[in-house]
Formats: C-alpha cells, sequence, structure tokens
C-alpha cells in the first residue's frame, strides 16, 4: 500500500497507482517545505488553480475526511464514504506562505454553498480546511474569520476547519487532470476580488519546526491505497 516510510515525505511507487514526491524527510526539511490538505468541490479544478500559484512545489488529488480506508472514486462521488476530494499541496513558505494559500484558496471556489460546487452536489463537494497543527488552525480561522467579515461573499462562508487525518491519494487518471485535458470539466476560476487584508499577519510558521510538522502528522499516514483495490 501507499504510505509514509522513513525516507519520504509522501508516497512511492509499489502498484499500478503510480505515485510522486519522491522526497525525503531530511531534504524537505532543510528547504524547509510544508504540506497544506484542502477541499473545495471537485478536485480536477482546484488543483489546475493551484498548481499554478508560484512556490507551489507539488501537488496531488485525493480523498480527506471519510470514514473508509482506502476509499475508491466510484465510492466517493456518491458520497458514501464521507470522503471530500481534496488536495495536498507541498509549497515553498519562503516564497508562498499559508495564509497566501488560503486567500487563493477562497478565491477559486464558492466558500458559502454548504456541500457544492456549481452543479456537483454532495457532502464529497464540501468546502474544508485540513489543518496539520495548532499554527495552521490559528491561520485557518484569521482567514476565514476576516474574509467573512470583509463581505467580499455576500452570504456566510461555511467552510469546515477541521484536523488532518489522513488522505488517500486518487487514482492516476484524476492526477493532473485538466492538465491532461484543457477542454476537462471544471466550474473553478479565479474571482476577481481583493480582501482588505492581504499579507502574512498570521504568519510565523518558518519560526516552528519543520520535524514536528512532517512527522508528527504526515510521516507514517496512509496516503493512497492497497494494491488489492
Amino acid at each position: 500500500m501507499y504510505q509514509f516510510s522513513g525516507s519520504q515525505i509522501c508516497i512511492y511507487r509499489e502498484n499500478e497507482r503510480g505515485g510522486l514526491w519522491g522526497v525525503s524527510i531530511s531534504f524537505a526539511e532543510k528547504n524547509g517545505w510544508k504540506l497544506a490538505t484542502l477541499a473545495g468541490g471537485c478536485f480536477w479544478g482546484v488543483e489546475e488553480l493551484i498548481r499554478k500559484i508560484p512556490g507551489v512545489i507539488e501537488t496531488q488529488v485525493g480523498y480527506s475526511g471519510g470514514d473508509l480506508k482506502n476509499p475508491v472514486y466510484d465510492i466517493v462521488k456518491m458520497g458514501k464514504s464521507n470522503h471530500a476530494e481534496a488536495i495536498q499541496v507541498l509549497f515553498d513558505p519562503k516564497k508562498l506562505s499559508y495564509e497566501e494559500i488560503l486567500l487563493q484558496f477562497f478565491k477559486l471556489h464558492d466558500p458559502t454553498t454548504l456541500n457544492q460546487q456549481g452543479n456537483d452536489k454532495g457532502t464529497q463537494y464540501r468546502s474544508a480546511i485540513f489543518y496539520a497543527d495548532g499554527e495552521q488552525k490559528k491561520i485557518a480561522e484569521a482567514v476565514k474569520s476576516r474574509i467573512d467579515k470583509s463581505g467580499k461573499w455576500k452570504n456566510p462562508i461555511v467552510t469546515q476547519i477541521v484536523s488532518y487525518r489522513d488522505f488517500w491519494r486518487a487514482e492516476d487518471m484524476h492526477q493532473k487532470y485538466l492538465e491532461k485535458n484543457p477542454q476537462g470539466y471544471t466550474c473553478h476560476f479565479v474571482r476577481d476580488i481583493s480582501f482588505d487584508f492581504q499579507k502574512k499577519a498570521y504568519h510565523n510558521e518558518r519560526t516552528r519546526s519543520s520535524n514536528s510538522h512532517f512527522e508528527s502528522k504526515y510521516n507514517m499516514r496512509h496516503v493512497g491505497q492497497t494494491d488489492t483495490d
């Protein structure tokens, strides 16, 4: 199955589902890289927009926040596993802060529609931020609150802010889907809006230990499926 090993941040190739991010933990720690896990509707569109942000190193799509181990798309899309279609982002905080990622996240999807993005309806399309530690939680709550109060979105923001538990990598056909299929379906676009607070008021992640971020929350976490799926 896919899982973190002692020598990798993320997944490695062990069956037909494929793998990426063959990066050692020590290399990531040396560079100070971090991970963010977000859900904002169909993961095709979210990944296509976030992967292009300067400072993003790599992305992958999958399933988070559910009750079932080894979920597959055909189960998740029916809303039977309680998973959200999610994206995991490996980024360089020296070039891009967690707060800045969240600001873009709140522009590229509608955070006011409960369990829905565009024509896609169901809990699998919910808006959610899966925080890895207390610092990410603090930043997420602050950004959500201030955007809500800014009035840029007319209705209340319903984005969930919940603790990261696991991330199961989606099937290969879903990875970089819109890069491979430029005319494919998406309901995501970046809104031409700006927020009154723009940068780094809550950003002190660089002073935190990369060890605690990767090892306490992500090392030894399942992020894919068994080869029997």
